[in-house]
Order: C-alpha cells, then structure tokens, then sequence
C-alpha cells in the first residue's frame, strides 16, 4: 500500500513540474508598441495612436473605416482608434489585429499640445495601474497632432526605431535646448507640492523655414536656440524634431520654453551637462567667439522668507573652453580673456532672469525651488499649508553667474591676417 502511495506522490510531482508553462506566451503572439499618441478625438473622447513595426515589410497600405485607422510606412504600422478610455484603445485595435499589443517594450509616450492645454492628468491617473507601461518610458508634448508626430517620426541613421528615439533623448545631454522626461518624472511632478511638470516639447518639421533666397540680416546675430519645435530652419532627416519644454501648471500646459530658456532652466536644475554658445566679439561687434561650455559645479540655491514672501538667490558656476574666435584679437591671453568671460556672464545671467521672471508669469514652478524652500519648515505639513506653488510668482529672485575660461583649444595666439591692402 505504501508502494502505491508512494508512486502516485511521484507522478502527481512529476505531472506539475513536467507539465511546462501552461499559461505562457509566444513572441509571436505579441505586437509590441514602439510608441504612444495621446490627443482628443473626433469619434470618441480620445484618438489613442499606436507605432509599432510590422513583420510583413512588403505591406504599404492605409485603412480609414469606423472611427478606426491604420497606415503603414515600410516595416512601421501606425494604428489609431478614436476611443473613450485608453484601454478601451487597446481591445479596439485588438480586435481588428492578429496579435495582441504589448507595451513592455514602449519607449516614448506623446500627448498633443491641445490635449495638453486641456489635461493631461486624467490620463496620467489612468494608465498609471497597467503594469506593462515602463515608468522609465520616455514623454513629451507635439504641437499639432500625434498622430502626424508619428507617422514622421521615421529613423533616418538607424533601422532601429527604438535605437532613434534613445539616441534623440540622449541628444539633450549634449545640447540641452530641450528636457528630458520619464512617466516617472510626470507621475511624481504633478502630484508634487515642491515643483510642476516639464516635458520636451516636439513638433514635424517641414523645412518651410529653410529659404534659398537670402533675407537675413547679417549685421544681427541668432543665438541659434531661440526657436520653439517646428521653427528650425533645416531640411533634411526626420520630419520631427524636439526643440524647448513645455511647461505645466498641474495637468494643465500653460506655456512653452524656447531652446536657449530651457538651456538657463537646465543650469538652475543642475541638469545641464555641456553645449556650444556664442557670444558678440566685445571688441570686434561683428564677429562673435564661440565657447564650449559646461557646469563647473552644481548651482548653490538658498531660499529665505521675508514677510512671508520668498527671497531666492541662485548662483551658477560655468566653465568652458573657446572653440572659435572669428577676429584675430588675441583673446587667448591672461589681459584680454576676462573681457570674454564677463560678456559670457552678462549673456547667461541676462537669460537665466528672463526665463524665471517669464515663468512665474505662468505661476510654474519648473525649476525645483521648492525642494530648497521646504527646507525652511520644521514639518511637512507647515510647508504643504504654505502653499509653495501659489507663492512661487510672488518670490524675489536674485541671480548670480560665475564663469572661467579652462582653455584656449588648440592655439596658443591669433596672427594678423595679411592681404595686399594690408602686410608688414
């Protein structure tokens, strides 16, 4: 008797660790997101916009029946559904698709700049519960629609989709003319008492900004980041493009951020990491020195009240490296380099004012004084009844720059440039 019990245990064991994975999944069964579009609908109160790539490259086709759309460009599959929720979204388009949508693997969530103007928090909230949305998946805002954001948003120096939209965030760090931002950044932010959202603001270019006729005026400068999205005078490469922040106020968008204010905003979050600037030739008007230039430490924020009001004092520590001097004014040496490294101070600081006057204008705190201003409340509870965000605009701001130059690159002096006019 003991016998059998003994061989039934053993083929009972055996039947549950033999009998594999009863409940898994083929790859094959998945059709796996890239990218997200969020933006109001026609049909419903949502049009939810999926890319994803397609196993059948041959296919270039486009459907528009029902409220239900879908379009695709080479290996890329754009579907969209008007809907009334997000996941309501996603049983639509599985039901007219041979695989089911996945989005362990989604890199880039974008919400229309209309949708966002409206809210973007209902969304925010609603999505927040799926376990397959990667907190780490990169947001951003698109003026225009989502949709068209992504149908452009086709890799140019890579076959990988994916690989292009890591590579473009990861552009940020060496330019800093746009933020950027995570799902996490967002769920923390618009709940925060202490700061409010910011996300990199994106656009499709359609280069009716690059003329072949000139009309520039050549005696004034651009500083080259003075653009929103969608404004770059450029041709070439994808259509889309990512150029300044939005800015919010809760769920709300409230403005825009050009590249060289989200530049100054970057400095004063310590989120900076290094850029190309130029500035005028303090002796040579026409002409300008272009400077390599990166933190030099992280900026010292101290905040006190006065009268219950804020008093802010910010400074920024920069360094850089000149990289291009147009004159032969020799301002690699010790006498006339300070002449550089205040014009340089007077430019940032100039900046750095405008961007905080203009977004306490917006009453948005993007800039994370509030982590400093807590620190002047013996509770949490004491700061959150002060009610930072409505008293962010009231604050007086005093800034302050710090700026050396670290090296001259690879000349030592300028030498006078000779012609038949002009020679020893």
């Amino acid at each position: 008797m003991r016998k059998i019990i003994f061989i039934f245990l053993i083929c009972a064991i055996s039947s549950s660790i033999l009998s594999g994975c009863f409940d898994s999944n083929e790859v094959t069964e998945f059709a796996y997101v890239h990218s997200v579009g969020l933006e109001k609908g026609v049909a419903d109160k949502l049009r939810l916009t999926v890319q994803l790539t397609s196993s059948d490259k041959n296919s270039n086709n486009s459907a528009n029946e029902g409220g239900i759309t879908s379009s695709q460009k080479g290996d890329i599959l754009i579907l969209s559904v008007d809907c009334p929720t997000f996941f309501n979204g996603i049983n639509m388009i599985n039901s007219y698709i041979s695989r089911e949508l996945t989005f362990n693997h989604t890199n880039l969530m974008i919400f229309s700049e209309e949708l966002a103007k409206e809210g973007i928090d209902p969304y925010v909230n609603g999505i927040i519960r799926k376990r397959e949305v990667r907190r780490d998946t990169y947001c951003a805002v698109t003026k225009g629609s989502a949709r068209k954001f992504l149908e452009n948003n086709i890799p140019v120096t890579t076959h990988s989709l994916s690989k292009m939209e890591e590579g473009l965030m990861f552009q940020s760090k060496k330019s800093g003319y746009f933020p950027i931002a995570t799902y996490r950044d967002l769920i923390d932010e618009i709940k925060s008492p202490i700061e409010q959202p910011l996300l990199p603001l994106g656009s499709t270019n359609n280069g009716e900004n690059f003329h072949e006729i000139n009309g520039f005026d050549n005696s004034n400068f651009s500083s080259g980041g003075s653009y929103y999205a969608g404004q770059l005078p450029r041709k070439g490469g994808t259509p889309t493009e990512f150029f300044g922040s939005a800015i919010f106020d809760g769920g709300k968008m409230v403005g825009e951020l050009t590249g060289d204010e989200t530049r100054a905003l970057l400095m004063i979050r310590n989120e900076f990491e290094r850029g190309f600037f130029f500035i005028q030739d303090p002796i040579e008007e026409k002409k300008v020195v272009a400077l390599n230039i990166r933190p030099q430490k992280p900026p010292k924020i101290k905040v006190n009240m006065k009268d219950d009001r804020p008093i802010i004092n910010l400074k920024i520590f920069l360094e850089g490296d000149i990289n291009s001097i147009q004159s032969t004014i020799d301002y690699d040496s010790n006498k006339l380099r300070p002449l550089i490294e205040d014009a340089f101070k007077v430019s940032i600081k100039n900046q750095i004012d405008k961007t905080i006057e203009k977004c306490q204008l917006l009453k948005t705190d993007v800039f994370r004084f509030g982590s400093y201003a807590s620190t002047q409340f013996s509770t949490i509870q004491d700061f959150e009844d002060y009610h930072w965000l409505k008293k962010f605009k009231d604050s007086e701001v005093h800034t302050e720059v710090e700026f050396v130059i670290r090296r001259n690159g690879t000349k030592i002096y300028n030498s006078e440039i000779l012609s038949s006019e002009k020679s020893n």
